[in-house]
């Protein structure tokens, strides 16, 4: 276990993360400095836990996560209850060559019948460093056929915690003068040229998956804004500060949100 974790303050502020429930957020932010994560970002971590050290209820948990899988920042296996953060390692990079012998312990013990085994040889491939010669090129990913397989019965315990919807339509991307009208109605304060700048570039998509109701996004955005507006009188003056955090650009929102892993100030000798 790691002593420490961090979490760069640009986190808080990325529009995805921002219209995340507080709960969802809650749970990105346990997920990444949390008492049974590891320097990998892929870990085990059964219902006990979570519902032991948050309080929640199984299914709130399962409802976070599908939020969370939605978006793209973690991926659970409901078999294993191994849980992947794809980008962790581009926020948390291997400093050294014995930082990333610890990384690869960790990658030892993680089952190849882990749902999402492709993305976790991804994430080293791409965002590893140090790795011996040949290191990831020995990986052995999981075929299509076993994969599917994997995917429908992650699916099925899905549906059997979460109410299914009914009367699904197809979805169509809304005006600006639709979102206007409905924040009207609202009457909150959301900008409606902002609103649609922010998902049209995503292509209407959050995470992995296609958006299906635009006014559940902007009733997210309501429901954020609100705590904001309260506490902005009192932080004006803090906000004003710079504050630098050198953290790697391009992997969360401008500059990244996660900072070094408490192994990156190790130096070579690597305390992983």
């Amino acid at each position: 276990m790691r002593e420490y974790g961090q979490i760069q303050c640009s986190f808080w502020t990325d529009p995805e993360v921002e219209s995340l429930h507080d709960q969802s957020k809650l749970l990105a932010a346990y997920l990444l400095t949390g008492p049974h994560s590891n320097g990998l970002g892929c870990f085990k971590l059964s219902d006990g836990y979570i519902l032991g050290d948050l309080g929640w209820s199984k299914e709130t948990v399962s409802k976070r996560f599908t939020q969370l899988l939605e978006m793209g920042f973690a991926y659970r296996c409901e078999k294993t209850f191994f849980v992947l953060i794809p980008k962790f390692l581009c926020w948390n990079s291997i400093p050294n060559p014995n930082a990333a012998k610890a990384r690869m312990k960790e990658v030892a013990v993680i089952p190849k019948k882990f749902m999402y085994y492709n993305e976790l040889i991804d994430s080293l491939e791409r965002f590893g460093n140090h790795w011996p010669n040949g290191y990831v090129n020995g990986f052995e990913r999981v075929s299509e056929g076993v994969r599917d397989n994997k995917t429908k019965q992650n699916k099925t315990n899905h549906e059997q915690t979460i109410p299914k919807q009914k009367g699904a339509e197809i979805f169509k991307p809304p005006s600006i003068e639709d979102v206007s009208a409905y924040c009207v109605e609202r009457k909150n304060s959301i900008n409606p040229e902002q609103f649609i700048d922010h998902y049209q570039a995503n292509g209407w998509i959050r995470g992995k998956a296609k958006i299906k109701d635009w006014k559940a996004c902007v009733r997210t955005w309501e429901s954020n804004s609100k705590g904001k507006s309260n506490e902005t009188s009192s932080v004006d003056n803090f906000s004003k500060k710079d504050y630098t955090t050198g953290a790697t650009d391009g992997c969360f929102g401008p500059g990244g949100f996660l900072g070094p892993d408490s192994e990156s100030e190790q130096g070579g000798s690597g305390r992983a």
